[in-house]
């Protein structure tokens, strides 16, 4: 057995439940190669870009921004608000 599995049996004893990711996501944009059933809702996002992520960086923000390298940045929600949706993750 493998670690995995070990963790999950410890875990999870009851078992763990499997779904697509297609049934548990949102995504931004329509991919051609998946099919519509799998991606019946869309959602539009706003794209910040790497300037704008230096002009909403705070310290004892409530949000953290994820990026693709090893960062704590942060900002606060009334600096974003109109921008992000309870849940998302922006990075």
């Amino acid at each position: 057995m493998n670690y995995l599995d070990e963790l999950t049996q410890k875990l999870c004893p009851k078992g763990v439940i499997e779904r697509p990711l297609w049934e548990l996501t949102a995504w931004d944009k329509k991919f051609n190669s998946v099919d519509r059933k799998k991606q019946s809702k869309i959602i539009s996002y706003h794209y910040f870009l790497a300037g704008d992520l230096k002009n909403i960086i705070t310290d004892n923000g409530d949000i953290k921004i994820l990026t693709t390298n090893i960062t704590n940045l942060y900002t606060k929600s009334e600096l974003v608000s109109d921008f992000i949706s309870e849940g998302e993750i922006v990075c």
